[in-house]
């Protein structure tokens, strides 16, 4: 009989690095009409796969924030962001759910990940916690105990009921505010409203993003005085007026006409410029990355 150990070698042997389970009771807490069972009728059970971003992809966008070499935005954009490690997680959902039901007799369902959707019809965030694979970081990112926050995660639903794994209980990722360095790195100051929820029946608390903020923060479109140590190395002539009154609209006229030359983390759209997670020292930051050089750390944006 096929196992759940048989099962999580499989999706590792596809390309994935961490995999968890996660019961579908531990979702609880989810908002009405994204949890497992509202998805998958008689749901039992949820695999969370994770994939990490590759070191020399990621790095840069350090080149691009530090020393202002903005050609280089579409590799962070390409393999860090959005294409193609959502194009990765669709076809590694796709494959688990079609081994559940093909080898072991159950129903699955891919969930969506990244800009195939409207809306979040899962957490993936809060499946990745559920599921044991790491806790939620300060800035909402969950960090992993092996890659930091440095991982994508996207998740298969199924009626089979599976060997939950525990949720992590170790030593703490994220060292909260004592740290602050998503904080402090944040050009737009989206994290500011503090969220609290529960997964598993453990109490979590993070900041929850401002979406329009994030948005700014993605393009460029960033005042140079509207926000005290903005990272951005060379300000973009775009001027943002009014941080606490935004709107999509609003936005979405400014792209329009965004100077080609400002400065932003993407070259395309996207919600989120996720400096937060790349400057976030977890998962050996030093060693990967400003201990060899690669990068100067905090301190080489920040004015």
């Amino acid at each position: 009989m096929i196992s759940t150990t048989d099962l999580k070698e499989y999706v590792l042997s596809s390309g994935a690095q961490l995999v968890g389970i996660a019961p579908a009771s531990r979702f609880e807490g989810a908002p009405e009409g994204k949890r497992p069972e509202d998805i998958l009728p008689g749901a039992k059970s949820v695999v969370v796969i994770g994939i990490r971003l590759v070191d020399g992809a990621l790095q840069s966008i350090f080149r691009a924030m530090e020393e202002g070499k903005k050609y280089l935005h579409g590799l962070f954009g390409t393999y860090c962001a959005a294409l193609i490690p959502n194009m990765k997680m669709g076809n590694l959902t796709l494959e688990t759910a079609k081994y559940i039901e093909n080898t072991m007799g159950g129903i699955a369902v891919p969930t969506a990940t990244g800009p195939y959707q409207k809306d979040s019809a899962f957490s993936q965030r809060r499946a990745a916690v559920a599921a044991g694979l790491g806790e939620m970081g300060l800035s909402g990112y969950v960090i992993t105990p092996e890659y930091g926050p440095r991982v994508r995660f996207c998740s298969v639903i199924t009626d089979l009921e599976l060997t939950p794994d525990p949720m992590y209980e170790g030593e703490p990722l994220c060292s909260g505010e004592s740290c602050g360095d998503c904080l402090s790195v944040c050009p737009t100051c989206a994290l500011q409203k503090k969220i609290t929820t529960t997964i598993g029946g453990k109490e979590i608390t993070y900041y929850d993003r401002d979406e329009c903020r994030c948005k700014l923060a993605s393009y460029g479109l960033v005042k140079e005085t509207a926000v005290p140590n903005t990272p951005f190395t060379k300000p973009p002539k775009k001027v943002v007026h009014d941080l606490d009154n935004l709107t999509n609209e609003y936005i979405l006229d400014q792209v329009h006409d965004m100077d080609p030359e400002g400065f932003s983390t993407m070259m395309y759209a996207n919600w989120k410029c996720e400096l937060c997670m790349i400057y976030c020292p977890t998962g050996h930051w030093n060693e990967r990355f400003k201990d060899r050089h690669i990068s100067r750390g905090k301190e080489a944006i920040l004015r």
